[in-house]
């Protein structure tokens, strides 16, 4: 079995440590991806690799466009009808999400549109969530910025 887990945070990717070693097989393969918004997470990823705590542990950050740009609703279009192209772009190692498979893919809270691109690239993996916070309390989670007019046109 091949698993995908997503943090964005510190005490995300300590919930994906314990999520690894407690809840999936040994046996079992995981890939991490992290958020890199900082020098100090890019050091706790190399920390992870240098342990070996996951098989593979992939930075991704999201470009941020000026809303209403230009730039900003061509990475709404790429998200929601290239949701593999998407990932890849948000990756900051070139990797083809093409020879990738997932049977399980564990999101914090779905706010991130690098998650919910994730979900959509790999539709045949189970997903749950580790809820470990209030965002998921506060609006529409998967809908999330000014992406609604689109979802509606694509479903």
């Amino acid at each position: 079995m091949k698993v995908a887990i997503c943090c964005a945070t510190k005490y995300q990717t300590l919930n994906a440590i314990n999520l690894a070693y407690n809840t999936f097989p040994h046996e079992w393969e995981i890939d991490l991806y992290i958020k890199s918004y900082s020098a100090e997470v890019r050091k706790i990823a190399e920390r992870i690799r240098k342990y070996k705590i996951f098989d593979n542990v992939y930075e991704y950050n999201i470009r941020v466009n000026k809303p209403k740009s230009v730039k900003h609703y061509y990475d709404v279009l790429v998200e929601a009808i290239l949701p593999r192209k998407f990932v890849e772009s948000s990756l900051s190692e070139l990797l083809d999400i093409s020879k990738k498979q997932y049977d399980y893919i564990s999101i914090t809270c779905g706010q991130s549109s690098f998650e919910v691109a994730l979900i959509r690239a790999f539709s045949s993996a189970e997903t749950f969530v580790l809820e470990e916070g209030t965002a998921s309390y506060v609006g529409d989670i998967v809908h999330e910025f000014d992406r609604k007019r689109v979802w509606r046109i694509l479903g």
